[in-house]
């Protein structure tokens, strides 16, 4: 996989990718949930579900901020590893 730091955001890539669904959720327990309407029925059997409920504007505004300084953070992380797996600084 390419070096994320060095892409054009929203720049296409070569890498394969697939269809997201447009409906995802992202659980405290760390995975991504999508809505059940996306799933096909015959892929669903062994998987965790998660039923929730749309935020209000409000309940949004402060998610966003803890999703941002999630995302930061996730990124800083991943950048700083793949540098130490290759010898950058």
């Amino acid at each position: 996989m390419a070096d994320p730091s060095t892409r054009t955001p929203n720049a296409p890539t070569d890498e394969a990718g697939t269809s997201l669904p447009t409906e995802l959720a992202i659980g405290t327990d760390g995975r991504i949930y999508i809505n059940a309407e996306s799933m096909p029925p015959d892929k669903r059997e062994g998987r965790l579900m998660f039923q929730g409920y749309a935020m209000t504007p409000a309940e949004a505004r402060d998610a966003i901020d803890t999703i941002h300084r999630l995302a930061f953070n996730v990124t800083v992380e991943v950048l700083q590893g793949s540098r130490e797996g290759s010898g950058q600084r």
